[in-house]
């Protein structure tokens, strides 16, 4: 890499106390957006300014960037691996990067901006705590956009941060940046009020909007000198100050994974789904809701008092029942069931979606054959685009006794849900129940 470059760009070296990295506060963020919006770019801008990309890839991206790229070092392949994604200048699957910080540990999911990816993207975004939207504000507002804008709402994400990219092809143009907010908040609230229309209201969400340039560092890392960012917060600052979500549904629920017997013994293992699990709490079994007890909570070889989602344990119970795959377990017997249930599905097919059809619904729970009662099209919403096969619906299905859930706006964990076709054993949609 040039002089004239390594003076343009400092990298400051990232902390290296390997010893306190399971004290640090876990936040993954998804980064989404429309194709050529400047993704890839913000993510390498983010990693290189951070310290977090070793030399010997600096130096290799520098090289690569003079057979690929017009400029003399291309931010996006840091993060572009596929051979296919570096020809191509494009995200094709959902890639992970990480940066240490002394208090976070931070995972950025890379999204694809294509409309044929768009199921990717929405697995991507699906994963994260927070998310980060990148907009070019050198053009218009893309319906695309509006669909990551919606996702944002319709998964309740706590915190979320749309930066428009690109401001330094404006020429730092504050007037463009504030027609720009207008417009953004302005879309924002017709989206809330498409699934308020539903019976669904977000809570809690924080947006914020932040002008800046991947390409130029703006407002990333620094405060930019040619266009400040509101409340003088850059993209770093907002990140650093994300916080656990408060609102976690905090009862203990869990999948029963497999069922192990050792001599005399029998043991399950799980997977924490919500909450802290502990030696001796009373438990119910599903779908029967069988009372018993924990008598014992394993992590490998080692026994715990107690330990928390998500990690994964195994542990006894006080009574002998048979535990398969088939049953999980919950603190309350409060968990919900009914025979017709109501969400907003995200249509990942080309095939179309009709009434009275049999497929398979599983959440993180349970699995079993569902009958599509009420499946229509959001055609009124301003996210919706009648050319793309991947759109949103509200849906109605008709479950049998042992499917149990929570709305999605109380758990998380227990409130999402897949369409599976039986036939061709294909995802036909995912989304979140009402």
């Amino acid at each position: 890499m040039g002089d004239g470059l390594q003076k343009t760009l400092t990298s400051p070296k990232p902390p290296v106390d390997l010893t306190k990295l399971y004290n640090r506060q876990s936040v993954k963020i998804s980064i989404a957006g429309n194709v050529d919006d400047g993704k890839s770019t913000f993510i390498g801008r983010l990693l290189y300014d951070t310290g977090n990309v070793k030399k010997d890839i600096i130096g290799n991206v520098s090289v690569i960037s003079k057979q690929f790229s017009s400029t003399n070092f291309d931010f996006a392949l840091l993060v572009d691996g596929l051979k296919k994604e570096v020809e191509q200048g494009i995200t094709i699957n959902v890639c992970f990067r990480y940066i240490y910080t002394e208090n976070h540990k931070i995972t950025l999911i890379d999204t694809p901006g294509h409309l044929q990816y768009f199921p990717q993207a929405f697995y991507g975004v699906t994963l994260a705590d927070s998310l980060i939207i990148i907009c070019d504000i050198s053009k218009e507002l893309s319906r695309h956009t509006l669909r990551f804008l919606a996702l944002a709402s319709l998964l309740n994400l706590k915190n979320v941060l749309i930066f428009l990219n690109k401001v330094d092809r404006t020429g730092y143009n504050i007037k463009k940046v504030e027609d720009y907010n207008i417009k953004v908040k302005e879309v924002y609230q017709s989206i809330l009020k498409e699934w308020e229309k539903l019976g669904f209201t977000p809570e809690h969400q924080q947006i914020k909007i932040i002008p800046g340039s991947a390409l130029e560092g703006d407002n990333i890392i620094k405060q930019s000198s040619k266009l400040p960012p509101p409340d003088n917060l850059t993209v770093w600052q907002w990140i650093n100050n994300l916080n656990k979500n408060d609102n976690e549904y905090r009862n203990m629920l869990a999948s029963v994974n497999v069922s192990l017997r050792k001599g005399e013994n029998r043991y399950y293992g799980i997977k924490l789904l919500s909450g802290t699990l502990k030696k001796g709490m009373n438990i119910f079994v599903y779908p029967e809701k069988i009372k018993t007890r924990v008598t014992s909570v394993f992590k490998g070889d080692k026994q715990f008092e107690e330990i928390s989602a998500p990690l994964s344990a195994t542990i006894s119970i006080e009574d002998d029942i048979d535990l398969s795959c088939e049953h999980f377990i919950s603190e309350t017997d409060s968990l919900f069931h009914s025979d017709t249930i109501r969400g907003i599905l995200l249509k990942m097919t080309d095939y179309r979606l009709t009434p009275d059809t049999k497929y398979i619904i599983s959440n993180n729970l349970c699995s079993c054959p569902c009958l599509i009662k009420k499946f229509e099209e959001l055609g009124e919403a301003p996210f919706y685009d009648d050319s793309s096969p991947f759109n949103f619906f509200y849906c109605e299905l008709l479950v049998p006794p042992e499917f149990h859930y929570l709305p999605y706006i109380k758990c998380k964990n227990a409130g999402v849900f897949v369409i599976i076709d039986p036939v061709f054993h294909t995802t036909s949609g995912a989304g979140i129940l009402l």
